[in-house]
């Protein structure tokens, strides 16, 4: 029970991507969007999520932030690619190292900005 505890944020943001999915695809049947539109849009929605999470993480947290981040933005980006990959389209290019980059790199900054958070209270 207690790994479900402390992975509960990964759950959360499974359901997270479910819905969004879902929010966009209802969308895209009323008013269709262009491919990079809905790409920046799905970016933008994750990211914010991800670095509001990573924040509350960090907040709770007593490790170094930048190694949480690490260990969490790492997490993160297992399941995109996991998730991606019975749909065959994760192919491992430039364009999506840089994305899984970006994601680690703002669970980081959430982590640190959390413990700063903490510690000024």
């Amino acid at each position: 029970m207690t790994i479900l505890k402390k992975y509960k944020y990964l759950l959360y943001f499974l359901l997270y991507i479910l819905i969004i999915s879902i929010i966009e695809s209802i969308i895209n049947l009323i008013i269709p969007l262009s491919t990079n539109t809905n790409q920046i849009l799905s970016l933008i929605l994750i990211l914010s999520y991800i670095f509001i999470s990573s924040i509350k993480k960090g907040i709770s947290t007593e490790e170094k932030a930048y190694i949480n981040g690490i260990k969490q933005g790492l997490l993160y980006t297992v399941i995109l690619y996991i998730a991606g990959l019975p749909l065959l389209i994760y192919k491992l290019s430039i364009k999506r190292l840089i994305y899984f980059l970006i994601i680690i790199i703002i669970t980081i900054l959430g982590n640190i900005i959390g413990i700063n958070k903490k510690t000024l209270k």
